[in-house]
């Protein structure tokens, strides 16, 4: 029996910070400006420095894009060191830990998750219910919420090529990544809902306690 990880679908929702979203969307620029984020610890698995290198190649293509990381740890002046090195102080915003990331997720066009090593990340199942498509490395169990094609994009880890590939896709076609951030929102309310984590702990439990 499995049972997954579930987040609270209903407060992960972008009618929930709606005025926020809208003060923090003015703040990052002008409104044709598109949003990537990483929500992560700055740690060598989480594959900041993949994603700056991805992002690099994504403003060969286009200029108006941002990245923004969410998140700190021991890692985070190694890479804000490459962003000075490469010119890209003004493109790339360092939130750090955030209280609440609901904010800036509603104003996301895409979540990356650009990881090496990676089980079932809560971050991805949280841009998802936000309605935001995930774009992400195919490890773990990240292929069970990520659809390839329907809720985001699977690439293969460490691929900075193919990384940038798929945001590109995503932010080329606007129709297409607003409905799969509808499929996302979907499949977390259907599958990863916090509520049936715990009623399928519950009912797991009980059928071990009895032996059933």
């Amino acid at each position: 029996m499995v049972v997954y990880n579930g987040i609270d679908a209903e407060r992960f929702r972008r009618e929930s910070v709606a005025g926020e979203a809208r003060d923090l969307r003015e703040a990052l620029g002008p409104g044709n400006s598109r949003i990537i984020t990483h929500v992560a610890a700055f740690r060598p698995e989480k594959g900041h420095a993949i994603l700056l290198q991805a992002y690099r190649q994504v403003l060969k293509c286009r200029d108006n894009v941002r990245l923004v990381f969410a998140g700190d740890g021991p890692l985070r002046p190694a890479i804000e060191q490459q962003v000075r090195e490469s010119g890209l102080v003004n493109q790339v915003l360092f939130l750090g830990s955030l209280p609440d990331v609901r904010p800036i997720l509603a104003v996301t066009d895409v979540t990356v998750l650009p990881s090496t090593a990676e089980t079932f990340s809560m971050a991805m199942l949280e841009s998802l219910s936000m309605e935001v498509p995930v774009v992400a490395a195919d490890l773990g169990g990240v292929g069970e919420a990520v659809i390839d094609g329907q809720t985001g994009y699977l690439v293969p880890p460490r691929d900075t090529a193919a990384l940038a590939a798929a945001i590109l896709r995503c932010l080329d076609d606007d129709g297409n990544r607003i409905e799969m951030g509808r499929r996302g929102r979907a499949l977390v309310v259907d599958r990863f809902r916090r509520d049936k984590m715990i009623e399928e702990t519950q009912t797991l439990l009980l059928e071990v306690a009895l032996g059933d």
